[in-house]
């Protein structure tokens, strides 16, 4: 399914891709997510994120090319630590976790920032307000009108 996804939109988008691994792991999943997004040609136009951090450490092992971001529900003390261990390109969380300083410390350290989920006033205003690079939401066509 999701080969015939990436036909569909080819290069006209870019998409995430949220691997599941949580409870139940999926054997192979990385070497199987990577020959779909090279046969597809779309390792450019797509970035793959993840709770699992480990998952997307091996991934980017043998996807080196495809960004790449880890995903946290927390504020922790190091958030390049973390990207660093799993060799992620970017660090999503939750709005309320995210602050402006954090953001700071990510782009300096080369990374990218993606918060989630932006589905209503207060996540929009506190996300507008720190400034990330990518906002994840359920509301489309509520919230892109809101972001230009």
């Amino acid at each position: 399914m999701l080969a015939e996804l990436l036909e569909l939109v080819g290069d006209k988008v870019g998409l995430v891709v949220e691997t599941k691994q949580n409870p139940i792991p999926y054997a192979g999943l990385e070497e199987k997510l990577a020959r779909v997004l090279e046969d597809a040609g779309m390792t450019e136009q797509v970035s793959v994120i993840s709770f699992h951090h480990r998952l997307l450490r091996r991934f980017k092992e043998i996807a080196p090319g495809v960004n790449t971001g880890i995903i946290d529900a927390s504020r922790p003390a190091d958030p390049i630590a973390m990207l660093r261990a799993a060799k992620a390109d970017g660090f999503s969380t939750h709005f309320a976790m995210l602050d402006p300083e954090m953001v700071e410390e990510i782009r300096a350290a080369g990374g990218g920032v993606g918060v989630w989920t932006v589905d209503d006033e207060l996540a929009l205003a506190w996300s507008k307000h720190c400034h990330p690079d990518s906002v994840f939401t359920n509301r489309p066509g509520w919230l892109a009108p809101l972001l230009n």
